[in-house]
């Protein structure tokens, strides 16, 4: 049974600020992955969090498709910016966007050690359907080897934020996200606030601005599970120079996909009658 209030100092985000001009919570998802077995037809479900990157793109992490086994997905749907609380166990709302696409990271799968498994814990979910954004900033990809140095992120006085579905179901709740310590050549870090099953794949951002001081935020890393040593604290996969090229790969394979595909439409639509 998933919990049913979020953690200590998470705090609900309040419809206003979802409809609010250069908001971030309209890219933030609920994710729901559908597993069944084909040898006994068993059905269950999970869920979690990820983060628009694109209009039809989802960051989140990997450990939420690969718990269930890679195999037995039988579908993922993604409800951005959901924000209505859901009774208790009673599974996703109508009128997900499907996936047509999901990309998890194979370091996560390869490795055997623990460490490793959430420093790679990435997956990207790739829509059926593109979405529209207006007046919403985006999220781009930050490698900061100095999360474990820049006092802007230590204490509770962190600009660092996360935002997800760990507490009453479909609600979305946030906190800001002290670094506890961080290492960027292993691409992880933690955070001293404490997390949930459905947390899995928030981001972990900060506001900011590009070069022409439009607003954007910064993603640093995607939340992937509690520290098992000390259950006030919780371990981030990390936006660094290895793990950013895994994001941009995949999003260029999902590029690539999606131009062979319009091609495929556009040859048979031109093709003579009778040839």
């Amino acid at each position: 049974m998933y919990p049913t209030a979020p953690p200590p100092a998470y705090q609900p985000v309040a419809p206003a600020e979802v409809t609010a001009p250069f908001s971030p919570y309209p890219r933030i998802a609920w994710i729901w992955v559908h597993f069944r077995d084909p040898r006994d037809g068993q059905e269950w479900s999970t869920s979690g969090t990820g983060v628009f990157l694109d209009n039809d793109a989802v960051l989140t992490c990997a450990h939420i498709f690969s718990e269930g086994g890679l195999n037995r997905i039988a579908y993922v749907e993604v409800f951005p910016a959901h924000n209505t609380a859901r009774p208790a166990d009673s599974g996703p709302p109508d009128g997900g966007v499907r996936a047509e696409w999901v990309q998890v990271c194979e370091a996560q799968l390869a490795t055997r050690d623990k460490r490793d498994d959430f420093s790679w814990d990435f997956a990207l979910v790739c829509l059926a359907t593109p979405l529209v954004f207006r007046n919403v900033p985006s999220f781009v990809l930050e490698a900061d080897e100095y999360l474990n140095q820049d006092p802007a992120y230590q204490g509770d006085g962190s600009v660092l934020r996360t935002a997800g579905y760990g507490g009453t179901p479909g609600l979305l709740t946030q906190v800001n996200a002290p670094v506890d310590y961080a290492d960027y050549g292993a691409h992880w870090f933690s955070i001293t606030r404490a997390s949930q099953p459905g947390h899995s794949g928030s981001p972990v951002f900060h506001a900011s601005t590009d070069a022409f001081k439009r607003a954007e935020y910064r993603l640093v890393g995607v939340l992937s599970c509690q520290d098992a040593s000390d259950h006030g604290k919780t371990l981030i996969a990390m936006i660094n120079d290895r793990t950013k090229n895994w994001i941009e790969r995949a999003m260029s394979e999902w590029s690539t996909e999606k131009r062979r595909r319009l091609v495929r439409v556009t040859a048979l639509r031109g093709r003579p009658v009778g040839v």
